[in-house]
């Protein structure tokens, strides 16, 4: 349950990497940002002929670190002798209150420019692909003089949502602004794709990030997207791109005019491979069980409480209910509420926690267990018909909860667990 707790901390982090330049170079990036705009302010007061311009979108596939494993978007301008890469993918990690604000979903990221030099700083390892659009001059001036304004420090500045409103969505919003309503979009190639699903995908090989993000993201992650929503991904953004049409001269031609790999890579990135199979959610969480199973049974046999175990049991569940509290009546982040596993994974697991230690509380305790051997026998019954996807580690774990619940409620019923009025 321990690293359960350090696993859904990780993933608050992992919300924020669909996909934003890493934290510990922010300082790096801002320098190499206000340099490109200072090229930006000097192109400014050029005459420029967009015809010969070049604009693209730029996808770095999954790096090995899990806030990499989404991907990244970026757009490159090419202007004479300019050539900049548009990044909204910017947060400073130390500014005050940053961890609280983020958790709360208030987070603000921002647009950089800088030279495109500075592209495969931190992506060496990662395949990079380029596709640069079939834009008219006109649709350029649009993309450019939108990114211009954009980037001055009053509109640079945007409240971040990972699923709408990320370094994926802002490149296909500007394309859609540019191109208009000419633009029609492939059919995709997954029509049952889910939020869920789609960051399953690339967490295959990292299960614990997915058990996180299953017990704290709820609901809301489940349903049916439309094509334009699925392109909160960078990767499936660029597959839409690629199946794109726009009209341009009264014809119907590909938005992609051409598409180059910046960095050769196969197409999971630099994502590490699976992870060993005992140390997954399901081999840990199993393993807990069958532990806790054991010592149940010889305090059956004995007949005696283990109390110890209670407080580490449902202390660990109450601390790990605390987040998923925060996150599904607090936070405003997409997707954390509503989120059914608040029902079995909440602040009152301390109540047991504590009280097996006071005597005085056992009607209390008594009450709680049979309250939560209930809603576990029924969440498990029930969870087929609800509209959320559960993760299959999630079996043990219940089934731990379960087991202390029922071990007390047994221990009253067998008289070696006092039962005093509070």
């Amino acid at each position: 349950m321990n690293k359960t707790i350090v696993v859904i901390a990780a993933v608050l982090t992992a919300l924020a990497s669909v996909m934003p330049t890493k934290a510990q170079e922010t300082a790096d990036i801002m320098q190499v940002a206000r340099e490109g705009a200072q090229q930006v302010d000097r192109r400014q007061s050029v005459e420029t002929d967009l015809e010969q311009a070049r604009i693209s979108v730029v996808t770095c596939y999954p790096g090995s670190r899990n806030y990499e494993l989404y991907g990244h978007t970026m757009i490159r301008v090419q202007i004479a002798d300019q050539d900049l890469l548009f990044n909204y993918g910017i947060f400073n990690f130390k500014a005050s209150g940053f961890l609280y604000r983020f958790v709360k979903g208030e987070c603000d990221y921002m647009l950089a420019a800088y030279p495109y030099e500075h592209l495969t700083k931190g992506y060496e390892s990662r395949k990079i692909v380029e596709q640069e659009l079939n834009l008219t001059a006109e649709q350029k001036r649009r993309v450019v003089g939108y990114l211009w304004w954009n980037l001055q420090p009053q509109n640079a500045t945007y409240r971040y949502d990972w699923a709408y409103n990320n370094c994926a969505t802002k490149p296909r919003d500007i394309i859609e602004m540019a191109v208009g309503s000419s633009l029609s979009y492939g059919e995709p190639s997954d029509r049952a794709a889910t939020f869920r699903s789609i960051m399953a995908y690339f967490d295959r090989n990292y299960p614990w990030q997915q058990f996180g993000i299953d017990l704290v993201l709820g609901m809301n992650l489940d349903h049916l997207l439309d094509y334009r929503e699925q392109m909160f991904s960078p990767i499936k953004l660029k597959e839409a791109l690629a199946g794109a049409t726009i009209i341009k001269d009264g014809k119907r031609v590909p938005l992609v005019a051409s598409t180059t790999n910046l960095i050769e890579g196969g197409e999971d990135g630099a994502a590490l491979g699976p992870t060993p199979l005992l140390l997954t959610p399901m081999a840990v969480f199993t393993l807990l069980f069958v532990a806790v199973a054991v010592i149940t049974f010889v305090e059956q046999r004995r007949r005696r409480l283990c109390r110890w175990l209670d407080s580490l049991v449902f202390g660990a569940f109450a601390l790990a209910g605390v987040l998923v509290a925060f996150l599904t009546f607090v936070s405003t982040h997409y997707g954390t509420s509503p989120n059914v596993n608040i029902f079995w994974v909440h602040p009152l697991a301390f109540v047991p926690a504590v009280a097996v230690w006071a005597k005085s509380k056992s009607r209390v305790l008594l009450a709680y267990h049979y309250a939560n051997a209930a809603i576990v026998v029924l969440l498990a019954a029930l969870w087929w018909a609800l509209p959320q996807v559960g993760n299959a580690a999630f079996i043990p774990l219940a089934a731990v909860s379960l087991l202390r619940s029922l071990n007390y409620i047994l221990g009253v019923r067998r008289g070696f667990v006092a039962n005093k009025k509070n």
